[in-house]
């Protein structure tokens, strides 16, 4: 049977929801709708897929990012949506887009990542990606939350998602090892889609977002043109009571102190970065596909 092959674009949305119906089908939980809604498909943003009528049957979404590599600043992609209907798998979808993605960015001289699941570790490696083992970091912190919380960033708030997307282009990258700068679209996705706590710090012209897990307060990502004193504003941001903070991203720039606890569960997959980034490092949580 042959199959269809599209380039799903921001600009043709008359496969948006073709392609949102098909990502919800093969991996459940996952939602694209309301990041569409709100306008986070943008321009760095495209989906190569194949399909059969009007239906997508195997895709491979590929976001254009900025990264900071050993503190320098390079282009690159990163995947993700790699997905396959289960009725069509073993034909080889798969391996004819990833060829064709791999194909562009090596005539770029790209490097592309992903986040892989458990299911598939076997498949990347037979494209070149090597596998990659981030840390994870923290810091002992006692703090209180204060009486007055920091404003709540609204997304559903278009002159909010401006201020945001605003915000992210000229903010400061998030790591030096292997860090990324610029990425809203993915950071509004995880917003939309994730139990995360996003505010406002107008002092520091900053959005700051956070999570809870037990008497622990986890950072996943602080954006923001400048470093500032991070102790002095977690009490505004904080909903209980913690004894430590984990960040999900390399807080060297925001809290020297800080400590590697140990490898990080993602499964990073690399390929064509050269020399890998020095240990220990995280790529931010809220930059991930």
């Amino acid at each position: 049977m042959s199959y269809r092959r599209l380039r799903i674009t921001a600009d043709n949305p008359a496969w948006h929801d073709a392609f949102f119906a098909h990502v919800a089908e093969v991996f459940p939980g996952i939602d694209f709708r309301r990041w569409g809604a709100l306008g986070g498909w943008d321009a760095g943003y495209d989906v190569l897929a194949l399909a059969e009528a009007d239906r997508v049957v195997a895709s491979i979404g590929r976001t254009r990012m900025t990264l900071v590599v050993e503190g320098q600043e390079t282009g690159g992609y990163q995947l993700g949506a790699v997905a396959t209907r289960g009725s069509r798998r073993g034909q080889g979808m798969a391996r004819r887009l990833m060829q064709e993605v791999l194909a562009e960015a090596d005539r770029e001289a790209c490097p592309v990542f992903l986040f892989a699941n458990p299911t598939v570790l076997d498949f990347y490696p037979r494209f070149g990606f090597q596998r990659m083992v981030q840390s994870r970091f923290g810091v002992d912190a006692a703090i209180m939350p204060a009486a007055g919380r920091a404003r709540a960033f609204n997304s559903g708030d278009a002159r909010e998602r401006r201020r945001l997307a605003e915000l992210c282009g000229r903010a400061a990258p998030t790591g030096r090892r292997f860090g990324a700068r610029a990425y809203y679209s993915i950071l509004l996705w995880h917003i939309c889609n994730r139990p995360l706590a996003a505010h406002w710090l107008d002092a520091e012209e900053a959005l700051i977002v956070t999570g809870c897990e037990a008497d622990r307060l986890i950072l996943h990502d602080v954006v923001a043109p400048r470093a500032f004193d991070l102790a002095t504003v977690l009490p505004a941001v904080a909903a209980a009571a913690t004894r430590s903070v984990e960040f999900a991203f390399e807080p060297g720039a925001w809290w020297p102190g800080a400590r590697p606890l140990g490898g990080d569960d993602a499964l990073l997959f690399v390929r064509g970065l050269g020399t890998p980034p020095a240990a220990p490092f995280r790529f931010p949580d809220l930059a991930q596909t």
